[in-house]
């Protein structure tokens, strides 16, 4: 902490430990008002029907796959997902989000009306790097009045404080400088959102609203806890003291070998042991939400979706991992 020596003229620079949230105990008392807990889970509307059969890019057939196979614009395919989900215990879907002029775009909306009439939520997750590159900051500002224009009234659309709940995909490869100039500017014009980073480094979190988490090969428990406690006391430390959001995640298994130019990742599922101590850990570190990655990401091999080879053994997990953490 940094305060004024007398006259002003110089700084003197110590250390409170009490205050650092790094060291800081778990919190037996709420230093600011926390969100309901939810459970959530990454959701990619972006399938068709000749993705499930090979050669599809030059790929490999997938080693999983659904129980029917799905176009994911298709509202009856949505909403099985979305009664699936519910049935497990799941409050909503970050949904994969690549912006206007785009398919998935067309197939929010769908997911978005469905999600409406079931009583579901739904965050866009805004992929700002793809094969066409990282947006800059006038992209990104095009990008989001975009979605808060065109989403923003939607009944479904997941909200804190009235406010839409925006998580960025790989927003630490944009400067946080940007980023601030990015929200300012929207802000100015009307464009009020909840931004959720994919970090764990706390100094963005005086410019973002919360963290995420998207895998867990970077994110052991102990990492887990330590951003928990960094979230949850940031506020004493801030100028404006005002909560911060921390969405833990945890993923049933890994494997992206089939896919081409990927260095060949694999975290096995361990028969679901591997998605249960995901989740404890995830609970363990004190999240407001918790977030499943994911429900459908079959080429990374992350679904628990109900497979061919795994049936519903992952929903079930889920459902008695939902009922005993939200009565915690």
């Amino acid at each position: 902490m940094r305060l004024p020596s007398a006259g002003d003229v110089e700084t003197r620079v110590f250390a409170l430990p009490a205050l650092d949230p790094a060291a800081a105990p778990p919190s037996n008392t709420r230093l600011t008002a926390r969100q309901p807990k939810m459970l959530l889970a990454h959701y990619y509307p972006w399938y068709h029907l000749d993705m499930w059969t090979p050669p599809y890019n030059g790929s490999p057939p997938m080693k999983d796959q659904p129980l029917s196979l799905y176009e994911s614009g298709d509202a009856a395919t949505i909403e099985r997902h979305i009664a699936q989900a519910k049935s497990a215990g799941i409050d909503g879907f970050f949904a994969s989000w690549w912006g206007p002029n785009d398919y998935r775009d067309d197939n929010l909306r769908t997911v978005f009306s469905v999600a409406a009439q079931r009583g579901f939520v739904i965050a866009p997750y805004v992929e700002i790097v793809s094969d066409r590159g990282l947006l800059d900051g006038a992209g990104l500002t095009r990008w989001l009045e975009y979605f808060l224009r065109t989403y923003g009234s939607e009944p479904a659309l997941m909200r804190v404080g009235g406010r839409p709940v925006i998580p960025i995909w790989q927003s630490t490869q944009v400067p946080l400088s940007t980023w601030r100039s990015v929200f300012a500017d929207l802000r100015s014009r009307g464009f009020d959102a909840i931004y959720l980073a994919l970090s764990f480094d706390t100094r963005d979190l005086e410019v973002f609203d919360g963290f995420h988490a998207y895998g867990t090969f970077d994110a052991a428990t102990a990492t887990y806890a330590r951003v928990g406690r960094e979230v949850r006391y940031w506020p004493l430390l801030a100028d404006q003291p005002a909560a911060r959001i921390w969405a833990a995640s945890a993923e049933p298994g890994y494997d992206d070998r089939a896919i081409p130019g990927r260095v060949g990742t694999f975290l096995d599922r361990r028969n679901g042991a591997t998605y249960r101590e995901a989740l404890d850990g995830a609970a363990a570190s004190d999240p407001d939400w918790i977030l499943i990655t994911s429900w459908n990401e079959w080429w990374e091999n992350t679904h628990i979706e109900p497979s061919v080879n795994f049936g519903d053994q992952y929903v079930q997990i889920t459902r008695e991992f939902a009922a005993r953490w939200k009565q915690q």
